[in-house]
């Protein structure tokens, strides 16, 4: 009885487990980055797995369709997604970590050797 009764409680938590929402989908959408000369980004998921974020609007014109926003993982123990942004004014990659600390903003904070930048991108 007590081996039924395992067996129907760890079924049930596969079976809840496998149809829950995956935490990535939080940053997926569109974002303002206003201290990216006002640029819109549309955050996606790939084939790859991964998520990018492209710029779809922007005060510079020449900037819409750069892919800014490369190989972006959500890492569940640490309720975090890292991955690489791209500075357009700066031409380099850079690692940044992303956090939402309120439901309509994500956090960005990018890094290069010993210096970090926090930015933030409000959801449209």
């Amino acid at each position: 009885m007590k081996v039924l009764m395992h067996l129907m409680l760890w079924s049930s938590v596969s079976i809840l487990t496998a149809f829950s929402i995956v935490p990535d989908d939080e940053i997926l959408g569109e974002w303002l980055a206003t201290d990216l000369e006002n640029a819109t980004i549309q955050v996606y998921k790939a084939q790859d797995g991964y998520i990018y974020g492209k710029i779809i609007a922007c005060d510079k014109k020449e900037w819409i369709g750069e892919i800014i926003l490369k190989k972006v993982k959500y890492f569940e123990a640490k309720n975090r997604w890292k991955g690489e942004v791209y500075s357009l004014k700066r031409k380099m990659s850079i690692d940044v970590t992303i956090t939402v600390p309120t439901d309509k903003k994500l956090k960005l904070v990018g890094s290069k050797w010993l210096m970090t930048k926090t930015f933030y991108w409000s959801q449209k």
